[in-house]
């Protein structure tokens, strides 16, 4: 059979879509499907659907992006508490690979989920928290796409509020040396600099009372729009803070070939760390490392990435995997090699 896409636009037809392909005996995908694959597109699915500003939430579909989700919270006077990278992206394809923003205080977005609304598998729809099925909520977050399809997402959001930001050019030995200064005395704090050269541009973005002016002062979910929470640079990596220094020192001394520019600089943020199993920042503080391939830490997730050799990395992978099995023990939704 040849792949076929769906393009549900409410619960109910995803629910009808996952129960038809199961019947069939076909997989189901949330990325490009391939083969007898069919894939979920959730892209006419991305209403705001209610405000709580008493309890400090909203809920959305999935199928919103994040660019849009900023701008509808904004009209209400309202932000996410911190950018979650490329504002391009759908709200449940970010959860789904745990999309970060920058700022230690601040934990990746997965972190600030209240609750999911998830079609499984079986083609139930489940809604859950902290308190209502948490294993399933545990293992939604930073699910790969492969315990069901995320339909709609509570998020803590908070009164809207004005980041104060600037940006310099350093030397890159000055700028490795106050690195924990620069991050822990900013709300948000973004490090870039190329192979081979020796300066470095450091970001910094602090909440202000001073008034928005589009330049220097900006409403926070304008600029976590623009990507200022993180970089997307294709191949990212998680160290834990405190071990990161030495790799960040080693990847000054690495030179780009002769002649070559490079196709990415290399984009450091950071974040808190959280209690999502397949998050790359569980258990511990963490800094992101973008643009540069085979380092020794958790890599950000993106869809096709088999989750198999970095078990090792993830204490809870087991809490995670028993939770797939009790969802999707025939294996209807897997890892895919869609491009996102």
């Amino acid at each position: 059979m040849p792949p076929l896409v769906e393009r549900p636009r409410a619960e109910a037809e995803v629910v009808a879509v996952v129960r038809q392909a199961a019947a069939a005996g076909r997989p189901v995908t949330l990325e490009r499907p391939h083969g007898d694959e069919v894939g979920i597109d959730l892209g006419g699915y991305g209403r705001l659907l209610r405000v709580d500003r008493d309890r400090g939430q909203a809920t959305a579909e999935a199928g919103i992006s994040l660019r849009r989700l900023g701008e509808a919270l904004g009209a209400w006077g309202l932000c996410l508490e911190n950018g979650a990278g490329d504002a391009s992206r759908r709200l449940g394809w970010a959860v789904s690979w745990a999309a970060h923003g920058t700022g230690a205080a601040f934990g990746g977005l997965v972190s600030q989920i209240s609750a999911l609304r998830l079609v499984t598998p079986q083609g139930a729809a489940v809604r859950c928290s902290a308190t209502e099925e948490p294993e399933i909520f545990a293992a939604a977050r930073a699910g790969l796409g492969a315990v069901g399809v995320i339909s709609t997402v509570t998020v803590r959001c908070q009164p809207g509020f004005n980041l104060h930001v600037t940006s310099a050019t350093v030397d890159i030995d000055e700028a490795l040396a106050d690195f924990d200064t620069l991050a822990d005395g900013n709300d948000h704090f973004r490090l870039t600099w190329r192979p081979g050269r020796r300066q470095a541009r450091v970001t910094t973005a602090n909440r202000t009372a001073e008034p928005a002016d589009g330049r220097r002062v900006d409403r926070s979910y304008r600029w976590f729009n623009r990507g200022g929470g993180a970089a997307r640079q294709g191949i990212e990596y998680s160290l834990p803070r405190t071990a990161a220094g030495p790799v960040l020192h080693s990847l000054v001394g690495a030179n780009r070939p002769a002649g070559k520019r490079p196709d990415f600089p290399i984009v450091v943020s950071v974040t808190a760390g959280d209690d999502v199993p397949l998050s790359p920042a569980e258990g511990r503080p963490s800094v992101y490392i973008a643009g540069v391939a085979g380092l020794d830490g958790r890599r950000q997730w993106v869809p096709g990435l088999d989750p198999e050799p970095f078990r090792s990395l993830y204490p809870r992978f087991g809490q995670w995997e028993a939770a797939r099995d009790r969802l999707d023990p025939q294996r209807r939704f897997a890892y895919t090699s869609g491009q996102g």
